[in-house]
This record gives structure tokens, C-alpha cells and sequence, in this order.
């Protein structure tokens, strides 16, 4: 895998890279690894919207393909982020009841093979008494959801005498890896042509 791009990004451009050689001169993990490349190129900027284009409009069938095998996609993301809000309200009540501090950091440098992971799909009675006893034996608390388009899935790190990672289930989708990668790919893309722009 290429550093400046995630796993299933680089995937997809290798299944690009043929085709965007054949039509455009350069392979697509080239101009995103290197953009000095398509110096010499005329209208550099116009080749990569083209290109950009292209990138785009490939994922989007591949996202039309996953949707039909994902047809309770939308269900489940709803589920996960309901079960996400009705989680963080009750750790948030719960933290300053007990002057634990919330924080959404960066990153925590922690060993993760000593943390109990505990994976939920509902936001039952019993979860939430779950969650009442980890942040109280905790000294901090740190919120690691993330965000998909406006979803949710719920993340935390209960840093105590024992960590734990709270966790909302939610299954690997090929929907939200394409969204993920399409972002990231367009991302790159961008600052390639603001670099062939001189911006």
C-alpha cells in the first residue's frame, strides 16, 4: 500500500490505473504519488478534473453494485446512530455526575491488546447501566465516534484501573468504504490540481 492513501483507496486505483493510463497518459497512483508529473502536460488542471471525473464516476457504479447487496444499509446506520446518541447522552449525564472529564482527543497512545472490547447493538437498560459502571470507575473518558454524513457510530475509551472500548455494532459496509475512499481520492486529487495551479 501506497502511504499517502488508505487500503481499500489503493484498491481502486489500481483497478483505475490502466484505464486512466490509456486515456490520459499517466496512471492514477502516479499523479496522486508524484503530481510534478503532469508537468509538461498541457491544461494539466483540465486533465485532472477529468480524471477526477472518472475516479468519481467509477465508485459511483461500484456504490449502486454494494447498494443492492446492502439493500438494509440505511436501516442499520439509523439503528447505529440512534443507539450512539442514547449512549452519549448517558455517558455525558453520567461524567459530570462523577467529575470524570469527556474528551474528544486526537489520538490516545494506547496498547490496545490490553483493552476489553465490548461490541453493542441496542441501547437497552442494561447497556446503559453498562455504561454507568465504566464511567465511573474511569479517570477519563475519551470519545472516539465518528462521523458519516450525518450518522454516527459510536466509539469510547474508558481509561481506569482496566480500559475498556465501548464500541456500537455496526457491520463492515462496502457503501461507506466507497464514500470513505471517494472523499479521499477526491481530496488527493484536489490538492493536485491546486499544485499544478500554483495555488
Amino acid at each position: 500500500m501506497a502511504n499517502i492513501w488508505s487500503d481499500y483507496s489503493d484498491a481502486i486505483i489500481k483497478e483505475l490505473d490502466p484505464t486512466i493510463e490509456e486515456k490520459y497518459g499517466i496512471k492514477l497512483s502516479d499523479l496522486l504519488s508524484n503530481p510534478r508529473a503532469l508537468t509538461s502536460t498541457q491544461n494539466a488542471s483540465i486533465t485532472i478534473g477529468n480524471i477526477k471525473e472518472e475516479v468519481d464516476n467509477y465508485i459511483e457504479e461500484r456504490r449502486k453494485d454494494a447498494a443492492k447487496y446492502e439493500s438494509n444499509f440505511d436501516d442499520m446506520i439509523e439503528s447505529a446512530d440512534a443507539i450512539t446518541v442514547k449512549i452519549a447522552q448517558r455517558i455525558s449525564t453520567i461524567a459530570k455526575q462523577n467529575n470524570v472529564p469527556l474528551v474528544k482527543p486526537v489520538a490516545i497512545d494506547r496498547d490496545t491488546t490490553k483493552e476489553e472490547q465490548i461490541f453493542v447493538d441496542a441501547g437497552s437498560d442494561d447497556v446503559l447501566a453498562l455504561v454507568e459502571k465504566l464511567v465511573a470507575a474511569s479517570m477519563l473518558v475519551a470519545d472516539f465516534t465518528t462521523q458519516y454524513k450525518n450518522f454516527k457510530i459510536g466509539q469510547w475509551f474508558f481509561s481506569g484501573h482496566k480500559n475498556y472500548t465501548l464500541n456500537v455494532y455496526m457491520p463492515a459496509s462496502n457503501i461507506m468504504m466507497l464514500d470513505s475512499s471517494k472523499e479521499e481520492l477526491d481530496t488527493l486529487l484536489d490538492a493536485a490540481s491546486d499544485f499544478m495551479s500554483g495555488a
